[in-house]
């Protein structure tokens, strides 16, 4: 019977610790791959914005060719309207010209702060997008295996508990083992 006992209470330790180690395997293989997908996410991030400053870039850029094209033309065709007038070297046809150049250097400045403040703020994106993403990723279960000592522990108390109902047992049977008191 105590024997039987210990091969129980020795079966019940053991599949706890199996079931104990496939939860915890579980738990960890879930989050590994939670965590996967969080950096997949994060990569897919980071693509739309490299890709939306790509578009800034080359907007920026196109704004300020179209600008200095611009410009040159109609500074092209002032000059050639005062040459024709005989007043191209006139003091107010210079302002004319510096008014032009005034005016092309403030809207060169606004597309470039425009592009910068733009990219700042997808910097910023990117940035808040990793924090999001390693936050997550930290926040995610982490499981430790049941310790085998504790089996083992168990395994010696269920053992230990098996001795000690044998002794009792035996002891109970046997009238030699009591000890009486005579008074």
């Amino acid at each position: 019977m105590a024997l039987g006992g210990f091969a129980l209470s020795a079966a019940q330790g053991v599949a706890g610790f199996a079931e104990s180690s496939r939860q915890a395997s579980e738990t960890n293989r879930n989050s590994y791959l939670q965590g996967i997908f969080n950096n997949i996410a994060l990569a897919q991030t980071y693509n739309q914005i490299s890709n939306q400053r790509v578009n800034e870039r080359n907007s920026a850029s196109d704004a300020l060719f179209n600008d200095r094209l611009k410009a040159t033309q109609v500074k092209a065709t002032a000059t050639a309207a005062a040459d024709a007038a005989g007043v191209g070297g006139s003091q107010s046809f210079q302002n004319l010209l510096q008014d032009y150049s005034a005016q092309e250097s403030r809207i060169e400045g606004n597309v470039a702060r425009n592009y910068s403040i733009t990219s700042d703020q997808l910097q910023s994106q990117a940035e808040a997008a990793y924090l999001g993403t390693s936050s997550r990723n930290m926040g995610l279960p982490r499981a430790a295996q049941p310790s085998p000592l504790s089996l083992g522990l168990r395994i010696a108390g269920a053992g230990m508990d098996a001795a000690g109902s044998f002794y009792q047992m035996r002891n109970a049977s046997n009238p030699y083992s009591r000890t009486q008191v005579v008074s």
